[in-house]
């Protein structure tokens, strides 16, 4: 029978989980272990820590809060998000568990202004306790193979960065195994069985953390603007073809329920979707034939995103929705709409959008 590595999982206040280890263990991780000077760990703490932390000594915080927790030498992770937000995944099939808390903000990427700042929100933070015989490159190998299934999950969410994000700006990872364990196992990588299912049980939970839940927030992830963002460009929109009797006010409330059925829609999803896809690759200069400096300037030569705006409007509102986006990307080229600083095929699409809004509205008459 497989002994387990973790002898218990305490939550002793609102801003503590505590992993705590069956016997003392080896650690591999981007944090330092701390009150242990020869490196080796007696537990795992998953601490929440205030929106705007920035201490001036993290070291001396991280060895006050395993005083506080009483936990004895350790690893300490910090978070925005609550531990009772904790996931814990058992992998009895390859002798190891998973501890996760997740949120996708605020996100890092090449592209990032910034090379470092203040943890403002969440953070990844994952611990694994396996219960293999890993050599010290195996470990390393699995730290590696953790942070490849996130960067993967955050690139498949769309989380909105500069380029594809990476994680967010304080992700941290550790990999522990008890010391009484023989270093036998040279490799864990992604095509291990063991790097395997741990990077899916990672992937998956980054995933789920980062696409459910409110599509409005996923509307500004693909397209850079939210529910309220494309309402205001319809009523910019409709305050030059209004209907008589038919407040601007009254005109969006309208709008926000065809939009909202839109948004149920998979269909809608996919070319949302598309055109996001496609100015990540535009971005990055990977688009045969374009490269990334051209691809921002939006040149007269590329006519692939109108081409996905029309698809959308025709979708949407048929031949009347094409000739509404027709009009409001003129109304954006002379700078009179708000959206004409996105990416070439977001604008598109954001285009269609609105059209078929508007001519959803004119065709109800109301």
């Amino acid at each position: 029978m497989l002994r387990r590595a973790v002898a218990a999982v305490e939550k002793p206040s609102e801003d503590i989980a505590i992993v705590r280890l069956s016997r003392v263990a080896q650690v591999v991780s981007t944090v330092p272990p701390v009150l242990s000077p020869e490196g080796l760990v007696e537990s795992i703490v998953f601490a929440r820590v205030p929106e705007d932390f920035y201490p001036k000594d993290l070291l001396e915080y991280y060895r006050k809060v395993l005083r506080s927790a009483g936990a004895g030498s350790g690893v300490v992770l910090l978070s925005a998000v609550p531990p009772k937000e904790l996931v814990e995944v058992e992998v009895p099939e390859v002798g190891a568990e998973v501890f996760l808390t997740v949120s996708v903000e605020p996100p890092t990427c090449l592209g990032s202004p910034h090379v470092y700042e203040p943890m403002r929100a969440g953070t990844v933070n994952v611990a694994v306790v396996v219960e293999e015989p890993l050599a010290r490159s195996a470990m390393v190998d699995l730290v590696r193979t953790v942070a490849e299934a996130k960067v993967a999950a955050f690139s498949d969410s769309l989380v909105r960065c500069e380029s594809r994000a990476l994680g967010t700006v304080s992700d941290a990872i550790a990999v522990v195994k008890p010391t009484d364990l023989p270093e036998e196992i040279l490799f864990s990588g992604p095509a291990t069985r063991l790097g395997r299912a741990l990077a899916e049980v990672v992937y998956k939970a980054v995933i789920s953390k980062a696409v459910g839940g409110d599509r409005g927030k996923l509307l500004k992830r693909v397209t850079g603007l939210g529910v309220e963002d494309v309402l205001e460009i319809f009523s910019q929109v409709y305050s030059r073809a209004s209907i008589p009797g038919l407040s601007t006010g009254e005109a969006k409330e309208v709008a926000r329920k065809h939009l909202g059925r839109a948004l149920e829609d998979p269909n809608v999803w996919s070319f949302l979707i598309a055109a996001r896809e496609l100015d990540l690759h535009g971005l990055s200069g990977t688009i045969p034939g374009i490269g990334a400096e051209e691809f921002r300037r939006d040149p007269v030569r590329l006519v692939a995103d109108e081409v996905l705006g029309l698809a959308l409007s025709l979708y949407l509102a048929g031949l009347k929705g094409l000739f509404s986006m027709y009009w409001i990307e003129r109304l954006k080229e002379r700078g009179d709409l708000s959206h004409g600083s996105l990416h070439p095929f977001e604008d598109d699409v954001v285009s269609a959008l609105v059209g078929s809004l508007l001519t959803k509205l004119l065709e109800e008459g109301q």
